[in-house]
């Protein structure tokens, strides 16, 4: 006998709605808090490759490319509806992360 399935649901579009598991909904409000993946892997005690990996499932479950896209589903899901990044961090792998203002904001 199993425990009972906790999840988060997030609205997608009309008549659409995702589940996120507890841990990938833990992932995500992490990530959308501005932590670095790694910062998250640490926190949360797992390997940077179960980051990516509940990542990976996070955007495939709310059908979006993007972390990006993902923490702006996050945002309107918290009530943030005209959500827009005050300032987003770029990981290129070798390079120290880049922080800019999106054009949006300025």
């Amino acid at each position: 006998m199993t425990g009972p399935r906790y999840v988060t649901r997030y609205a997608l579009r009309e008549g659409e709605v995702a589940e996120l598991s507890v841990r990938e909904a833990e992932v995500l409000e992490l990530l959308a808090a501005g932590l670095t993946p790694e910062r998250v892997a640490e926190q949360l005690f797992v390997s940077r490759h179960t980051v990516r990996g509940h990542v990976a499932s996070i955007r495939r479950k709310l059908q979006v490319h993007s972390l990006t896209a993902a923490v702006g589903i996050y945002a309107r899901h918290q009530g943030h509806e005209s959500w827009i990044p005050e300032r987003v961090m770029v990981w290129l792998p070798g390079q120290e992360p880049v922080s800019y203002v999106p054009e949006e904001v300025l």
